[in-house]
């Protein structure tokens, strides 16, 4: 039989050179449905398995995709970026914007008058840069893992990046359901509730990840290496904003005491 997609020729039910299907239906509606939801929904599909092992043992899905298991699940970077994506689309759809969502994050620590419009500023900035901000924490997380918590592991810097996509990716469920429950009722888990289990999420990805070593002391070491990464971020941020503050003279009046 030749495949349609490469001309190649090919026994089975998909094609060994591209993967194309070989026995292809009449478009319906019907054979569409099924097409979508064996692709994105079924049982056996991509997404659901990546799901399912990210929220039961994360370690283990990262781990089968560092050994070449590539087919199995969604890849981390597509897998975050996706989730990403997800979480504005369901913010537009509800009518809040990224800049609605960190204020209300943020409104346990409360605003100087003066500060007030500079805080604008730099919410509406890191909102109009929101998936680039989010990608650079990855990096960041990996150097920790790679050159401090499991400097011995036989993992180089990419590899130690995987486990950090998946789980800074999966974590936008909750972004997803507290966006919808600040929307609906007002209530929101707030900066430091979401640090706590960020760190808790990446301590149970990581007892699953390095099992040459007891659990506990991974637990540990995967909240510490969210945790540096955290405080390295922030200080990154804070000098980029002093930088900015040097720059451009009207932040600098921003933030000039009121009088």
């Amino acid at each position: 039989m030749t495949c349609i997609n490469c001309s190649a020729e090919a026994e089975g039910t998909f094609c060994s050179h591209c993967g194309q299907k070989l026995e292809i239906k009449r478009l319906t509606w019907k054979e569409s449905l099924n097409d979508f939801w064996a692709r994105i929904y079924g049982f056996d599909g991509m997404f659901p398995r990546t799901f399912k092992d990210l929220t039961l043992r994360p370690g283990f899905a990262a781990t089968e995709f560092i050994k070449g298991n590539r087919a199995r699940y969604y890849g981390p970077v597509g897998y975050f970026f996706l989730m990403i994506t997800c979480f504005l689309l369901l913010l537009s759809i509800i009518g809040l914007s990224v800049v609605d969502y960190m204020r209300e994050m943020q409104s346990a620590i409360a605003d100087q008058e003066n500060e007030a419009a500079f805080n604008r500023d730099i919410r509406a900035m890191l909102s109009d840069n929101f998936k680039v901000i989010a990608f650079v924490f990855i990096p960041i997380q990996a150097f920790c893992a790679r050159y401090i918590f499991f400097r011995k592991q036989n993992l180089n810097f990419l590899e130690h990046s995987v486990l950090p996509l998946y789980l800074m990716g999966h974590w936008y469920w909750i972004n997803m359901v507290e966006a919808l429950s600040l929307r609906y009722s007002g209530f929101m888990f707030g900066l430091s509730l979401h640090w706590l289990g960020m760190a808790l999420y990446m301590g149970f990805g990581y007892t699953s990840f390095i099992t040459s070593q007891p659990k506990w002391k991974t637990f540990l070491k995967g909240m510490g290496i969210y945790s540096l990464a955290f405080v390295i971020m922030f200080f990154v941020t804070l000098v980029a904003l002093l930088v900015a503050v040097i720059v451009d003279p009207s932040i600098r009046e921003a933030l000039r005491p009121a009088k």
